[in-house]
């Protein structure tokens, strides 16, 4: 029974936040675990929801791995409850940021472009003499 008390109080503890920029992870323990990660959503390559099982489909939870770029990284967040919604979320929000950094990349590409091509030529405007009050 001690057994069952901690693990769900260790479920509830741990808290995973979606935000437009990145994924955190904060994983708390009773006693000495105490961890903080965090996933850019830019860095993130592949999404995969798994939901193996009766019991998993009924209750709507199941698991989500996350792909990184970098070199075979895996994070694996267990037992999302309403997984399908977290998948969707996270694939919503990485498309997202994909995009606005895909926007300033082109962004700084134009400005850098315009930099090293020849100034612009500026106009003169002819303006009417003014008049002054007698």
């Amino acid at each position: 029974m001690h057994r069952f008390f901690i693990t769900m109080l260790n479920y509830f503890v741990n808290i995973g936040i979606i935000t437009d920029i990145r994924i955190i992870d904060h994983q708390k323990t009773i006693f000495f675990k105490d961890s903080l990660d965090s996933i850019d959503m830019a860095q993130i390559q592949n999404i995969e929801k798994i939901e193996d099982g009766l019991l998993p489909s009924l209750l709507n939870y199941g698991d989500i791995k996350i792909f990184l770029t970098a070199s075979d990284a895996l994070k694996t967040f267990s037992q999302v409850p309403n997984a399908r919604f977290h998948f969707r979320c996270i694939n919503r929000q990485k498309e997202v940021r994909q995009t606005k950094l895909n926007r300033e990349a082109g962004f700084f590409h134009s400005r850098q472009s315009k930099s090293f091509s020849s100034p612009p030529s500026h106009s003169h405007i002819a303006s009417s003499p003014v008049e002054s009050a007698p």
